[in-house]
């Protein structure tokens, strides 16, 4: 199975954005580990727990969602739909 088939597409006509204007595009799941990727302006952006975006840690990724946090705010992403 090819990462593409791991990959949650988002929905073209509804691309709202999100906290510090990242949308949440799709998440990957692999054997080393889940990632996601990221949309802020034109820059896609593939992150793993533990990165730093806009000030914003990623704490965990889930099936078609981000965990983001910075100090105690805790930010959930999801894929539009």
């Amino acid at each position: 199975m090819s990462d593409r088939n791991l990959i949650d597409q988002p929905r073209p006509n509804n691309r709202r954005s999100n906290s510090a204007g990242l949308m949440l595009l799709g998440t990957v799941s692999t054997p080393d580990g889940t990632r996601a990727l990221l949309l802020q302006g034109d820059d896609v952006m593939r992150v793993t727990v533990g990165d730093t975006v806009n000030a914003l840690t990623v704490t965990a990724i889930g099936q078609g969602e981000i965990y983001l946090a910075r100090g105690a705010e805790q930010t959930v992403l999801h894929i539009p739909g």
